[in-house]
């Protein structure tokens, strides 16, 4: 038979991987990683083996060599709603647009900053519109990566979830060469939404500043014993138990975070003293104090070294890599997450620390973060914005799990300004499948006066009192020094006791779920997917305290590591046991699978 072309072959590949039925016998832990075979092909991706358009990815007839996946059987994906009217705001939007052409209809950018297409009359009318209303205007791509590892990425994450998936590739940023001219954007937004071949035109939002950790002025040596958050439930998420477990430290597990900045080594920044080497540095992480103590206390929580100094992070022998965004836009967010889905690799973890301003308007007095001044809008999930859930929803189907910041906005998901987006019920819910997380008391487990709540949050933690490194660059208006007591004029080895938010929160579950990863990994089981992760943190867990605010539980380790193993029939299923763990339903699953998953995808 004459060897099929390497793009059919590659196709063949990654169906075939994920076609294999289950072994009725243990598979030794070198098989353990075939969720990894489409990105053993990674290096397709740049060759140009693989098709970017839809059209023309489908493959002949293999059934010889491999169960297929018809094309026809991906469920349609929900298209974005288009407003009917949209306003300018200069507190929330930036001075640009953002432009989802409908996918599958190859624009391009040419060297002149305009679009063209295979169909060019289309091309020629959006740049009609933009010119000729807004004036010379230029286009760039929101996401960066090669078209072919978007297109890879695509085409992987369909197959896997038996949907379809946004087309990156056309997703652009429409920036105006001269003086904004509000009514001209708000007029070629209109224009645009018109079209058929638009998906969503957009103003471009703003992220706020995060807030930086305030100093605590306690003098004292090593501050583990203040990380209240590592202890056994309810108190805490149980880190200590996990820590006696192989793979509960982290191991063979990589967590990216996405945010603006950290205290880090890189290009010779000497970085805190108590933060790891990252494996990655994506972008050019700001240092402003202000802005860099954020991620540091991030990172802090989740792998702050394992020494006689400072604080532990709840998975300290992980991979910390970090994917900076270039500036407060909301753009650069999307583009940050997938390039950090990019070197995250299958089963790994990436943190969403940026919050975004939403719709809803926040009236002094009635919003806990301010008792007087003008309102503000509410920060909201970084997925409120269209480019930015195309690519945590992405990241997801190729089982990156995600877990992102519910916000600290004191809204309900839930409210009405927010379109059924966040809520399961509505016909406009969007499922990134990311895991979203609030924040609650750290002694009563309430919601915290400041987070966002509503049944789409999935989980909670630490939303004060968290200690982590880091500091604060309000200490040169205040007095107070860090905790080890030391003058605030080393930002290399200042720490704190109250770092909190949604931000704390955050950091604290995602490290939880890479020590379920790794936990599960030095069980030589197959790694948790999306789905069936949030479900884990989602059941086991310490119950919220008692307010109508649905935040969640707190994860409890040591409950859900022991709940796997009490459903141990992991060496000794068979083909008849199979079940979908978050997987197109209609491929069989790729390892040996426990009944746990059963139970959790019911």
């Amino acid at each position: 038979m004459r060897a099929p072309p390497l793009a059919a072959m590659a196709i063949a590949t990654v169906l075939g991987c994920l076609s294999a039925t289950r072994a009725a016998t243990p598979l030794p832990s070198a098989h353990l990683p075939l969720v990894d075979r489409c990105e053993d092909l990674a290096g397709l991706r740049d060759s140009g083996a693989l098709p970017l358009r839809r059209e023309s990815a489908a493959a002949p007839d293999m059934s010889d060599e491999t169960e297929m996946l018809p094309q026809s059987s991906l469920r349609t994906r929900k298209r974005f709603q288009k407003p009917a009217e949209t306003v300018f705001d200069p507190q929330v939007h930036t001075g640009r647009i953002v432009l989802k052409l409908a996918d599958d209809e190859d624009f391009r950018i040419d060297t002149g900053g305009a679009l063209t297409a295979p169909k060019q009359a289309r091309a020629i009318a959006i740049n009609e519109i933009v010119t000729r209303i807004m004036g010379a205007t230029d286009a760039k791509r929101v996401f960066a990566r090669p078209e072919t590892s978007l297109a890879f990425d695509r085409f992987c994450g369909e197959r896997w979830m038996g949907e379809e998936m946004p087309d990156l590739t056309q997703f652009v940023l429409l920036s105006p060469r001269e003086r904004l001219d509000v009514a001209a954007m708000e007029a070629v937004i209109w224009h645009l939404n018109s079209l058929p071949f638009v998906d969503l035109a957009y103003f471009e939002g703003r992220a706020p500043t995060p807030a930086a950790p305030l100093p605590d002025a306690s003098k004292i040596g090593t501050f583990e014993a203040l990380q209240g958050y590592l202890k056994a439930a309810p108190e805490g998420v149980d880190a200590y138990y996990a820590w006696t477990k192989p793979g509960g430290t982290g191991a063979n597990v990589k967590v990216v975070d996405v945010e603006l900045g950290w205290n880090i080594r890189f290009e010779g920044n000497q970085g805190h003293e108590d933060l790891p080497l990252p494996f990655v540095v994506i972008g050019r992480p700001t240092l402003e104090p202000a802005i860099a103590y954020h991620g540091s206390a991030v990172v802090g929580i989740i792998a702050g070294v394992n020494n006689s100094l400072g604080v532990t992070g709840i998975v300290h022998d992980a991979a910390i890599g970090v994917s900076a965004t270039d500036d407060q836009n909301v753009a650069s967010i999307a583009s940050a997450i997938n390039q950090a889905s990019a070197v995250a690799g299958t089963g790994n973890v990436i943190v969403v620390e940026t919050h975004i301003l939403g719709p809803v308007t926040l009236e002094p007095g009635r919003d806990c973060a301010q008792s007087s001044g003008p309102p503000r809008r509410a920060v909201v999930p970084a997925e409120y914005d269209v480019a930015a859930y195309s690519a945590i929803t992405v990241a997801s189907a190729n089982q990156r799990i995600v877990v992102e910041a519910a916000g600290n906005g004191a809204v309900s998901l839930a409210h009405s300004l927010f379109g059924g987006i966040f809520d399961s019920t509505s016909p406009g819910f969007q499922e990134s499948h990311a895991i979203i997380v609030g924040g609650r008391s750290s002694a009563t487990g309430v919601p915290k006066c400041e987070t966002n709540f509503g049944e789409r949050i999935d989980a909670s933690a630490w939303g004060e009192n968290v200690a982590t490194a880091g500091g604060s660059a309000l200490w040169r208006n205040l007095t107070p020094r860090d905790l080890q007591g030391e003058p605030p004029d080393d930002s290399n080895n200042l720490y704190t006791s109250e770092f909190s938010g949604t931000s704390s929160a955050t950091a604290i579950v995602a490290a939880v779920v890479a020590s379920v990863q790794s936990m599960q990994l030095g069980r030589l089981g197959p790694r948790f997917p999306p789905t069936a992760m949030r479900k884990l943190v989602r059941m086991f867990g310490t119950p919220q305290g008692s307010d109508p605010r649905q935040i969640g539980v707190m994860p409890d380790l040591k409950a859900i590591y022991e709940w796997i193993v009490a459903d141990d029939d992991l060496d000794g299923m068979t083909n008849g046991d199979e079940v979908a763990v978050g997987r197109n339903p209609g491929v069989s699953e790729v390892a040996v699978l426990s009944a746990t998953f059963a139970v959790l995808e019911e």
